[in-house]
């Protein structure tokens, strides 16, 4: 093979496909081709690529320990905080976080419940409105991959004003019993005015109201290795298609008037199981063909406690799932026998 007597030289080895990159090393691969100069990290970045890739390099007789040794013919500047460290702003009444790429960061970024957040690409920034939520969903998450995180005087000022609740352990309002008392830890202004002519107590109707209303039940209070106890305490419920007819009277005990089904246009042998059992045990059911907020908003208007059973894993969420009291995920885990 020709002979590598530059840095570029290698890059441009690399780049025509005589290894088998991934699609992200392949497109940091391309960028440095384009640049007039590097930073001292984009150096780094490419010498851990050559390791990353050793044995394929090894076919070529070309080895990483000699290979790092190759000069640039491009100048290398030094790599600054700006560009290499995350940074945390809240301005405008807004949360804006810059950070350097990092695949691990964005893939948990996305699986988060991050979703308001939106990536501006002209100002190469994540965005969203500010938020007490999304600020310590963006804090947490941002923490487990960089090592250095600026923070603006804002945000500083913030989190050295919880530094008094660092052991804190509830963070969202719970059902939890103290001594001989039931009691709403971790509870909020808004929520106290919501739920405050409601005695507090651990019957089966009380227990998923207060879920309905967005409080988690403190497994202390629940034996978590019963189905029913489960069913009760918990806003998202995954049931096996086969045994949701054994749910269908744990729907009537906890106070449940209406059933909205969704997921499909076709009726199934499940749905029509689930819709008959409804009918014998007296529940009024509505099936959903298609979700919009305007028609969720006319039908629910009907109902107090509302539940939904989904046929479908919808990953979105709508504000509308507030006025819903519990959802319930049909899966079918049986096996496909193939003759």
């Amino acid at each position: 093979m020709e002979k590598l007597n530059t840095a570029e030289d290698l890059v441009y080895f690399i780049s025509t496909n005589h290894l088998a990159l991934s699609r992200y090393d392949s497109k940091f691969i391309a960028n440095i081709q384009k640049l007039k100069q590097l930073t001292s990290n984009q150096v780094i970045l490419f010498h851990k690529l050559l390791f990353k890739y050793r044995r394929q390099l090894a076919k070529h007789e070309l080895f990483p320990e000699n290979l790092i040794e190759l000069p640039w013919r491009r100048p290398i500047v030094e790599s600054v905080p700006e560009f290499t460290d995350a940074h945390i702003l809240l301005e405008d009444n807004e949360i804006r976080f810059k950070c350097p790429f990092n695949r691990n960061f964005i893939e948990e970024f996305r699986k988060g419940h991050t979703i308001h957040y939106v990536w501006d690409r002209d100002n190469k920034m994540y965005r969203t409105k500010f938020g007490g939520h999304s600020l310590r969903l963006l804090i947490e998450i941002a923490n487990k991959h960089f090592k250095i995180i600026h923070y603006c005087p804002i945000t500083t000022s913030l989190l050295d004003s919880m530094t008094y609740c660092a052991n804190a352990k509830y963070w969202t309002p719970t059902l939890v019993k103290i001594g001989n008392n039931l009691m709403i830890a971790a509870l909020n202004e808004a929520l106290y005015e919501a739920i405050k002519d409601i005695p507090l107590s651990t019957d089966a109707k009380t227990l998923a109201k207060l879920v309905y209303y967005g409080i988690k039940i403190d497994e202390s209070l629940y034996d978590i290795t019963d189905e029913k106890q489960r069913f009760i305490c918990q806003s998202y419920v995954i049931q096996e298609s086969s045994e949701m007819l054994n749910t269908i009277p744990w729907l009537k005990e906890i106070g449940c008037d209406m059933v909205y089904i969704f997921g499909g246009t076709m009726i199934t042998t499940d749905k029509k199981k689930i819709m008959d059992g409804l009918t014998k045990a007296g529940l009024s059911h509505h099936i959903l063909h298609r979700w919009t907020d305007d028609l969720f908003k006319t039908v629910a208007s009907r109902s107090v406690f509302p539940v939904m059973i989904k046929f479908r894993n919808t990953s979105y969420l709508s504000n509308s799932f507030t006025k819903i009291g519990k959802t319930i995920q049909i899966v079918n885990s049986q096996s496909i026998e193939i003759k």
